[in-house]
């Protein structure tokens, strides 16, 4: 495993810059990579895209980078653990990036350890709010790892970054990053895969509950359409095959995303737009002893 001090770690910290990861920066002597929030959700120069004129027709849709939502636990079950060690195995031999949440324990690890093995750092992307670092980070970072100051900043930075989403196993955390992505394609804020790699049966209940809410008539059965395989190639290959529903709540408002939301981009897109904001300056580069100092 690499040491921490060869990451390449950009701060995204609130406007005084009084994160701890930047106070021990500072303390250091260390220029840091300083990027507010608002640079990933605000920013002009992204192309909103019409959720009107999404390509539906596409054959099969490039997947550079999917992001993974999992749990910093493994489980009770071992099976838990093998199945994220197979799914990063089968996206190191399909070339695809992994973005994630930038824990290094659980599931998460476990995941990313894999991909980073056989892909490199740079084949890696983690986003991690500094309130949780205490919590999901144990030893060395994984990848290329962003410190953000907020949730809310780290679920649309992982969606800029990803062509589509796979949950695997986890807690409320995952539930909820799953449940916002799946809104978000709803309300045709983008037209990325959204998907279920259904380990021991995990997700049975949730399925269920999602044909109960179409019963009932609180989602049009168009909208229920998480892809869901036990199998990670069957998964992928259905991703890559996805076609967006249509959003009658996008078509009526005939406007773009809205402001602060705009996670309708592709990787490369937001990869672009990512060294754009990066260009000319030096990336911090903390030693372990800083690292592990922040993370206490």
């Amino acid at each position: 495993m690499r040491r921490v001090d060869r990451a390449r770690i950009s701060l995204y910290d609130r406007k005084n810059c009084c994160g701890p990861l930047s106070k021990v920066a500072g303390r250091q002597g260390l220029r840091t990579t300083i990027h507010r929030p608002r640079a990933i959700l605000h920013d002009s120069s992204f192309a909103r895209a019409r959720a009107s004129t999404v390509d539906r027709t596409m054959a099969s849709r490039e997947l550079r980078k999917l992001c993974v939502f999992c749990g910093a636990s493994t489980g009770t079950d071992p099976v838990y653990m093998a199945s994220a060690k197979e799914l990063g195995e089968h996206f190191v031999r399909e070339n695809i990036g992994l973005v994630y949440g930038g824990g290094t324990v659980g599931l998460m690890g476990e995941i990313a350890r894999t991909v980073q093995s056989g892909l490199g750092d740079d084949g890696v992307m983690g986003v991690l709010p500094e309130a949780l670092a205490p919590r999901e980070v144990s030893g060395a970072l994984i990848g290329r790892t962003h410190i953000v100051a907020d949730m809310h900043t780290r679920k649309a930075m992982m969606a800029q970054h990803a062509d589509g989403f796979i949950a695997m196993p986890g807690g409320l955390g995952t539930l909820e990053e799953l449940l916002e992505v799946l809104t978000w394609q709803q309300l045709g804020f983008h037209s990325k895969p959204v998907a279920l790699l259904n380990v021991n049966g995990f997700f049975d209940p949730l399925l269920e509950f999602f044909q109960h809410a179409v019963k009932q008539g609180f989602v049009r059965a168009h909208h229920n359409n998480v892809i869901v395989s036990t199998d990670p190639q069957e998964l992928i290959e259905k991703m890559r095959a996805f076609e967006p529903p249509v959003s009658l709540v996008a078509a009526a408002l005939n406007s773009t995303v809205p402001v602060g939301l705009d996670v309708s981009v592709s990787s490369r897109q937001a990869e672009e737009q990512q060294q754009q904001q990066d260009a000319g300056q030096a990336h911090a580069k903390p030693t372990a002893a800083a690292v592990e100092q922040a993370a206490t």
